[in-house]
């Protein structure tokens, strides 16, 4: 029988394989720092832990199990920068949206003795606080390595087959400022023992003009691709955070973003290449262009909902006890006192928004057969409104419509209807 001779090539790229799999092994021991990590990678096969295809460096049980015993260290990342702001509509930036939502999430964390927050970027100026703004320039070529060598290895992995490629959204570019910021408040946050990273954002898309609101509607959260040592941790926080939001915002219906939970292979922000180690989740509130983000008396209120909402989120991932039963206790828009007649083609009102909020509390609201999309949390009196009122005035007409001798419901918040809102939504 004739001995085939090995290919000195299939010999050479597969050592040069093993070292990429040594490297990003070796790389998942350092950065979980624990005996576990060691006992774990001791003994075993490198194909088959290198096939999981990451061992988990973060996980649910993790993660709670700290939370009884410690503070959980999160860190909030409002979206873009100064320089780089995002998508823009009417004037207003993403960034600046990010900031201000920050700015109300980090008083809620603040104040909670179980987490330790810290924020990139001042909830004031926008700029990039002093720790990360030292960070990235002093550790530019440590983090410019740890860019190079996390794409390199995974680069060769993916080749190879290991990794699969799964990526289904086509997501902006990073410049390579961004990049370099992005890739290092990973870095920092592997080596400064994070437990949560949250990622706050608006979402766009391309179309034709751009000064016109889009057809889009709702949010979606980002995990890290499930391949990778932080994906389930992750997702496992954002299935939490999507029951949360979804009680108030409607889910995105961009096709793709269908299911409310989409996994990036290349966010950045999420981990790409392999180079998170901490659970982190992005978080698109909804589309710029939403009446609620746009309108000047709602936008800062829908601002401070939305950080409540995040925070509540948070809560009831980790705390068995907080689970909160009222919806009135879950919102900042209620209680709230009507003194003013509300009606159909009101638009961007405050007093609309806790109408709105009221009637969802109600169950009313969106009414039977529509959804938030069709019928969202906005500050504007429409058809869906209407309707819904006309439900309200119907369900409490000993009160609202009998003593006035009226069998109809007019769907106008007048006097008796304002007058049941506040006896059952009114600051006492």
């Amino acid at each position: 029988m004739r001995k085939v001779r090995k290919d000195p090539l299939e010999k050479l790229r597969t050592n040069k394989l093993l070292t990429h799999v040594v490297f990003l092994v070796a790389t998942f021991v350092l950065f979980s720092g624990a005996a576990s990590a060691l006992k774990a990678f001791a003994g075993t096969d490198l194909w088959a832990l290198v096939g999981s295809v990451f061992p988990e460096t973060i996980t649910p049980e993790m993660l709670k199990d700290k939370y009884e015993k410690q503070t959980i260290r999160v860190v909030v990342v409002p979206g873009h920068d100064n320089q780089y702001v995002g998508t823009v509509f009417k004037g207003r930036t993403e960034a600046e949206h990010t900031r201000k939502i920050a700015r109300h999430l980090m008083k809620y964390l603040e104040n909670d003795e179980r987490f330790t927050a810290i924020v990139v970027r001042d909830t004031d100026t926008g700029k990039y606080t002093d720790t990360f703004s030292n960070y990235f320039t002093q550790k530019e070529n440590e983090i410019k390595s740890f860019m190079k060598e996390r794409r390199s290895h995974v680069k060769v992995l993916k080749n190879e087959g290991i990794i699969k490629s799964t990526e289904i959204i086509d997501h902006n570019y990073a410049t390579s400022n961004t990049a370099i910021r992005l890739y290092g408040v990973n870095k920092w946050s592997n080596e400064n023992s994070i437990d949560l990273i949250l990622h706050m954002h608006f979402n766009d898309y391309p179309r034709r003009t751009r000064s016109n609101e889009g057809k889009y509607s709702g949010f979606a959260l980002y995990v890290p691709d499930s391949q990778y040592s932080n994906g389930r941790a992750s997702r496992d926080v954002a299935e939490v955070m999507q029951k949360e939001l979804a009680q108030f915002l409607p889910e995105s219906d961009l096709p793709k973003e269908k299911g409310g939970i989409i996994e990036a292979q290349e966010l950045i922000a999420l981990g790409s290449n392999a180079s998170q180690r901490s659970a982190a989740l992005l978080i698109e509130y909804g589309y710029i262009y939403e009446a609620q983000f746009v309108n000047a008396d709602t936008r800062e209120i829908m601002f401070e909902e939305l950080a409540l909402q995040t925070y509540n989120a948070l809560k009831n991932y980790f705390d068995k006890e907080y689970n909160q039963t009222s919806y009135v206790t879950d919102t900042t828009l209620l209680p709230y006192t009507f003194k003013v007649t509300l009606k159909k083609g009101m638009q961007g009102s405050r007093d609309v928004l806790s109408l709105q909020a009221a009637l969802h509390a109600e169950g009313l609201y969106p009414p039977d057969g529509k959804s938030l999309n069709d019928c969202p949390i906005n500050g504007n009196f429409g058809p869906c409104v209407a309707a819904a009122v006309s439900m309200f005035q119907e369900k409490y007409k000993e009160t609202i419509l009998t003593p006035l001798n009226i069998n109809k419901a007019s769907g106008i918040v007048g006097g008796r209807t304002r007058a049941q809102l506040n006896i059952l939504y009114g600051v006492e």
